[in-house]
């Protein structure tokens, strides 16, 4: 139940607060948005608590979901990833940015693999 809650709020948070990088109108005037849950919190944050990384994979679920709803010409911009790869994409981007928020690495994945997302159910 817990992690239905994170993936939904996740989903929802991004839909309504429009995280999406690129997508004319997401964010208000001033091009700026609210993120909630783990999204706020700093990569460091996330390098220093090994043993929940689940939860923000969970988190990541639901952000790449509202994405995939949010985005024209979008089926899945993960493709076949699942997460592991997330877990992997967030050690990696942490690592080498521990200031950075999980928003901006989820944002920095999304960016990264569009070009090889899945446009249409296979």
């Amino acid at each position: 139940m817990k992690i239905r809650i994170a993936v939904f709020g996740a989903a929802v948070a991004l839909a309504v607060t429009g995280l999406v990088s690129d997508l004319a109108g997401a964010a208000d005037a001033k091009k700026q948005w609210g993120v909630r849950g783990l999204g706020t919190f700093a990569c460091s944050k996330y390098t220093a608590a090994p043993k929940a990384k689940g939860d923000y994979v969970n988190w990541m679920t639901g952000f790449i979901s509202a994405y995939n709803w949010l985005k024209p010409d979008t089926y899945d911009v993960a493709g076949k990833m699942g997460p592991s790869s997330f877990t992997a994409f967030f050690d990696v981007y942490c690592k080498a940015n521990p200031k950075k928020t999980i928003n901006d690495a989820a944002i920095s994945f999304v960016d990264q693999f569009y070009p090889k997302r899945i446009k249409a159910k296979p």
